[in-house]
């Protein structure tokens, strides 16, 4: 007979199967966003998003005060969008859950990379599809960057917010 300590300790296998979907999901994607979209353009942008990322994860979640937590890391995943592709995405939602590691249990962590990896893609081809410009002209007007950006991030905000809804309610 095992104790209840010892079955809280080791992670059910229903968990690590839900942990190897979400990751065959997460390379599904990455694939999807390379045919769709190519290779990032911009790898310096990557590193730098990724390392805006694992800061956003590394700092303490109650930045505010003790009952309000803010997390910084699905504004930079939406701004990598625009920045360097879907496929970047992919790679800064990936990477910015380093910074959860030793904070986290490690099977929560590399569910999250999983899934920040499945939000960026999906978020970015949401973008891409929607209209949405990798490199806007700099003599847009404000109606331009509206229509040609701001739209498309809206709509790669909701796909994000839901995307991580139902790989949370997994």
């Amino acid at each position: 007979m095992t104790s209840k300590s010892s079955l809280r300790s080791r992670p059910a296998l229903s968990t690590w199967v839900t942990i190897a979907f979400v990751w065959a999901v997460a390379l599904g994607t990455f694939g999807w966003a390379l045919v769709a979209a190519g290779t990032p353009g911009r790898w310096a942008a990557v590193a730098i998003l990724a390392a805006l990322g694992y800061l956003s994860k590394a700092l303490p979640p109650s930045l505010l005060r003790n009952d309000v937590h803010l997390s910084l890391s699905s504004i930079v995943l939406l701004t990598a969008i625009p920045l360097v592709g879907p496929t970047g995405a992919v790679l800064v939602g990936a990477f910015s859950v380093l910074g959860q590691i030793g904070r986290t249990r490690l099977q929560a962590a590399v569910f999250n990379m999983a899934m920040h990896a499945v939000m960026g893609g999906l978020s970015g081809l949401a973008y891409v599809w929607s209209g949405g410009l990798s490199t806007p002209d700099p003599g847009y007007g404000p109606f331009g960057l509206l229509v040609d950006v701001g739209l498309p991030l809206i709509v790669a905000d909701l796909v994000q917010c839901l995307v991580n809804a139902a790989l949370l309610a997994l």
